[in-house]
């Protein structure tokens, strides 16, 4: 099973659910799709979908997914990591009026050159990259609280630097 999931934002993602589902019709996706769309428009025809799931279903749908295809949300990303799924990561962009800004793209890429996840920035290449990600092994995700408070160090000592 494939889970897709758009996030929470009050932002419409129709462009991924349109295409899922002329890839279904085209019998070119033929695993069974379930979706979260969240605040889009578009109504999917060829696979079943809810508006927002509640977290605990959320988590349920994730472990019975082979492959969880999800917008480039840190949170989602990393529950579908955790969980041992593939993941392919799909941004939302600001040229579609997905979100305010292109972050996504951001995240997706460090995540796909970390060997996380598969990152597909060009929509028309989404059925290759569902392909690859069935064949192929990903690096065992390990989230370390050291980095972030690395991280957060740095940012506090750039921010007393720039005080003085």
């Amino acid at each position: 099973m494939i889970l897709m999931t758009v996030g929470t934002q009050k932002f419409p993602f129709d462009r991924l659910l349109k295409k899922i589902d002329s890839l279904i019709e085209q019998e070119i996706i033929k695993d069974e799709v379930v979706a979260q769309i969240g605040y889009s428009d578009y109504r999917p025809v060829h696979y079943s979908y809810v508006d927002f799931i509640p977290e605990e279903k959320f988590d349920i749908l994730i472990q019975r997914s082979d492959i969880l295809l999800t917008h480039g949300g840190i949170g989602t990303i990393t529950k579908g990591l955790f969980l041992k799924k593939k993941v392919i990561i799909i941004p939302r962009m600001k040229d579609f009026g997905e979100h305010i800004d292109n972050h996504q793209i951001e995240i997706g890429e460090r995540f796909a050159e970390m060997g996380y996840a598969l990152f597909c920035k060009n929509i028309e290449m989404i059925s290759d990259t569902i392909e690859e990600a069935s064949k192929r092994s990903f690096r065992e995700f390990h989230f370390s609280w050291c980095h972030v408070a690395k991280y957060i160090q740095s940012y506090l000592n750039q921010l007393e630097e720039n005080k003085i």
